[in-house]
């Protein structure tokens, strides 16, 4: 909800954030919100059973912003926490194993970053502060506006196309991939 780093707040804290937004993004889009990642990837043991207690059926915050060997393989898994139902996506990583499939690297690399894709990533994600234009994204936080502020807005579109263009196959939601693969059961709201 406010995008604070989840995995530190005291539990209620937690749960609150993690039902409100919930709640929130569902008014607003008069539709059910089936997944969720954490703020910057920031978790908390005992992640799974909060999203799960939430209403989340999915949860995609296993991974990091920044490249890192602690990157997981991008392949969903079954949960192995305390029994939970909730099914965990892994982000997927570029070429090079460690950073993070994402419109932020390739943005950040470009224009050498779209070489940097795998054939076939499992996940790829952006944000929408992304697509802000220059002088809005400047006036963000101070530290992170040089990576914020290169190649966004319209670029980060090109970006973005040129990627999509680069990876075959059909794109589906975070849901139906679960769902093709066993991990997910399929009801009314999914279709």
């Amino acid at each position: 909800m406010t995008h604070r780093r989840i995995g530190p707040l005291p539990s209620t804290e937690r749960r609150r954030e993690l039902v409100e937004s919930k709640r929130r993004l569902e008014g607003e889009l008069d539709r059910p919100v089936f997944g969720v990642r954490a703020p910057f990837f920031a978790r908390s043991a005992g992640w799974l059973e909060e999203v799960e207690r939430a209403g989340y059926r999915y949860d995609a915050s296993d991974g990091r912003v920044v490249p890192s060997p602690g990157n997981l393989p991008y392949r969903a898994r079954r949960p192995v926490q305390g029994g939970t139902a909730v099914p965990s996506i892994p982000v997927s990583t570029l070429k090079d194993g460690v950073s993070p499939c994402c419109l932020t690297w390739l943005r950040l690399f470009a224009p050498f970053g779209i070489h940097l894709l795998r054939p076939n990533p499992r996940m790829f994600y952006l944000h929408l502060h992304e697509f802000l234009p220059p002088d809005t994204a400047r006036r963000l936080a101070p530290l992170l506006r040089p990576v914020l502020t290169r190649h966004c807005g319209e670029r980060a579109f090109g970006i973005l196309d040129e990627a999509l263009a680069r990876i075959p196959g059909e794109r589906v939601t975070c849901s139906e991939w679960l769902f093709r693969r066993g991990l997910l059961a399929r009801n009314r709201e999914l279709g």
